[in-house]
């Protein structure tokens, strides 16, 4: 089971995710997500504390948003991976797209 909130401020959101995002109702409900926040700010930092599990198809959701906040001129921020998603995103070589912050305050010094 997964558990999506955000935060929300005068220039981005702060999403916080919890589970681990295998089902395809979970990516669906983080697709939806991305889309609501993107139609309030053009900036999002995505924690990631409580994830210890991120499928294929819910890194695909991540790239996503990239594209879709970057094209209004934002930015999509990471943070808080444990060692074994610094690792997927090192394996997969997301991390030559996104930044990876070790907490939401590192994170808003980027924006």
């Amino acid at each position: 089971m997964v558990d999506m909130t955000s935060k929300n401020f005068d220039k981005y959101v702060v999403l916080y995710l919890n589970g681990d995002f295998v089902g395809s109702n979970d990516v669906d409900k983080l697709r939806d997500m991305f889309r609501a926040i993107s139609h309030q700010t053009n900036n999002i930092i995505i924690d990631l504390q409580g994830v210890s599990y991120l499928n294929s198809t819910s890194l695909g959701a991540f790239l996503s948003a990239n594209a879709m906040f970057e094209k209004e001129g934002g930015k999509a921020l990471i943070c808080n991976l444990s060692n074994y998603l610094k690792n997927i995103f090192q394996i997969t070589k997301l991390t030559l797209i996104f930044t990876i912050y070790d907490s939401v305050e590192d994170a808003l010094k980027a924006l």
